[in-house]
């Protein structure tokens, strides 16, 4: 591989991880909400 493939692939993991991070720092609140929407939805349809 070359050095300006190494590098592409360096960065894009870079911002990659970046984005990742992102994602789960404003995506953690929606699939927590999710998850208690859920939770809450199977122990009511227990109850019943």
């Amino acid at each position: 591989m070359t050095l300006l493939g190494r590098a592409m692939l360096r960065w894009s993991g870079f911002a990659y991880a970046f984005l990742g991070n992102l994602a789960t720092l404003f995506g953690n609140p929606i699939a927590f909400l999710g998850q208690l929407l859920v939770l809450g939805g199977r122990s009511h349809s227990l109850e019943t």
